[in-house]
Formats: C-alpha cells, sequence, structure tokens
C-alpha cells in the first residue's frame, strides 16, 4: 500500500515518494523576505489581496530524482542569472531605459521560466488555479523539461514557436514606490487576454522583473521580435529587458496600492 507520501511524479510519471516541490524557485523567496520572517505576496487574481505568509507555497509534485534535475538544470541558472554572486555582478549592467545581461543563456533562460509555469499549471494549491494549460501542452512541457530541450518531441517545431518568453524591468520613476519594494514584491500569476482571438498572456514578477509568457494557437517565427515586448531572442549571448515604469501597467499599480494596505515592507535606507 502507497504512504501518504507517495504518489505518481508529474514529471516523469514513475510512482515514488513525492518531494515538497517549489513552485517559484525558494531562492526567489528567500530574497525577497532578505533575512526577514515574512513577505508580502501580490495576486494578481482578481478579487484577492496581499498576504502576508512565512514560507513560500509546496507541493508533492515530483520524485527525487525529478526534484534533483529541475534544481541543477534550470534553478542553479535561474539564481544566478538575477542574483549573481559578489564577483559576477558585473554581469548585470543598469543602462537607464535597460538592463543589460552578459553571458546569458537563451535556452536555459527559456526553460527555467518555463519549468516555473508548468509547474503553476500541474499545481493544485489554490495560488496557481488561474494557470491553466490542457494536459496535452502539460505533456509537451514535460517532454522538453525532461530532455532539456525548446525542441519538441518531432525534431522540428520549437516550444518558443507556440510560447514566446518576455522579461520587463519594473521601475518607478516617483518617490511612491521605491526599488526594494520592487525587487522584493512576488507577484503570483496573472492572465490577460491578448488582441488576438489565437493568443493570450500569462504573467508573473520576481526580484524587480515582470516575467511574460506570450501563448499563440498558430506558430510564431522564433526570431521576430515584435511578438511580445522585451523577449529574449535564441542564440544571443547578452540580453537587454526593457525597464517599463509600473505606472503603464495598470494592474501591477492596483497590485501594490492593494498593498499599502496589506503592509508591504518600506524603504530601508540605502535599498535600491
Amino acid at each position: 500500500m502507497a504512504t501518504e507520501e507517495e504518489g505518481t511524479c508529474k514529471l516523469c510519471g514513475i510512482v515514488a515518494p513525492l518531494q515538497r516541490s517549489h513552485i517559484i524557485p525558494r531562492s526567489f523567496y528567500k530574497r525577497a523576505k532578505d533575512g526577514g520572517s515574512q513577505l508580502v505576496v501580490h495576486s494578481a487574481a482578481s478579487g484577492r489581496q496581499p498576504l502576508f505568509i512565512n514560507a513560500d507555497p509546496r507541493e508533492r509534485l515530483l520524485c527525487f530524482k525529478c526534484e534533483q534535475h529541475f534544481s541543477t538544470s534550470y534553478e542553479r541558472w535561474g539564481t544566478r542569472l538575477f542574483f549573481p554572486d559578489r564577483g559576477q555582478r558585473n554581469l548585470i549592467v543598469d543602462m537607464g531605459s535597460q538592463v543589460k545581461f552578459k553571458d546569458f543563456r537563451y535556452e536555459d533562460t527559456y526553460l527555467f521560466f518555463l519549468s516555473i509555469l508548468w509547474r503553476a499549471g500541474v499545481s493544485t494549491l489554490d495560488d496557481f488555479k488561474g494557470v491553466s494549460l490542457g494536459s496535452n501542452l502539460e505533456r509537451w512541457i514535460a517532454w522538453c523539461l525532461k530532455e532539456r530541450t525548446i525542441l519538441l518531441a518531432d525534431g522540428v517545431c520549437r516550444m518558443d514557436n507556440f510560447i514566446r518568453l518576455g522579461i520587463i524591468k519594473l521601475v518607478d520613476r516617483t518617490s511612491e514606490r521605491s526599488q526594494e519594494m520592487l525587487r522584493r514584491a512576488i507577484i503570483g500569476f496573472g492572465q490577460e487576454a491578448s488582441v488576438s482571438r489565437d493568443s493570450f498572456i500569462y504573467y508573473f514578477g520576481v526580484g524587480g522583473f515582470l516575467v511574460i509568457f506570450y501563448f499563440s494557437l498558430k506558430p510564431l517565427e522564433p526570431m521576430d521580435p515584435s511578438v511580445v515586448r522585451s523577449a529574449p531572442r535564441p542564440g544571443t549571448r547578452t540580453f537587454r529587458a526593457e525597464c517599463v515604469p509600473v505606472q503603464q501597467l495598470t494592474q501591477i499599480v492596483d497590485l501594490f496600492r492593494s498593498a499599502r494596505t496589506a503592509g508591504m515592507p518600506t524603504r530601508r535606507r540605502g535599498g535600491q
């Protein structure tokens, strides 16, 4: 008889003891807390207020082998990308209207964020119930994540022909919100309809950035930069994320207004 901790791994399909998997990597919550015991999580779901929490959402999703695969293949790179060690901080350059990432790896970055989207899609937690990918897309993404490739099983189509990634840096040129507030905010998954009936958008925010997934039912040209704002280009070794004032993003502004009631941490002396 299966124990309470056993189940079917969502990635490989094997019945085994399941780990308490992080949906959004623990490193992002650790940086958001910044030594504190609590953080404020902003939910992009309609009608949900920001909440104080002591821990990050976890769920028994993956077996030990797949959990380690996610950690070594994706999360180490994602953490280094946004939170480089002291000796690597020159790899992120603030250029005013853009943030330049040097030594950028397109495919690793794409798969890292795709792994977060997939975990949110297969999760049963209330925090992620707004993310619905459908069983077919979940299987396609799972195959890419297992094989560590953006090529689909046919070896011809690419996942980024159907899901395009965009990354923008959130800034506030006014004195209303400090960069520390933006950096420490965790913005839960939200969804928006696109101008086309054949497409829609999911997004979430971590580390002062907004990560955007643009879904299209029709194949997109992989090098077309006009599909989604601030999209990395395949094969590039550098990436310039556009800096976007939060005032241009209505839903994000509304989240931070709600955060005032929830008691979002205020600016620290010398915080950026």
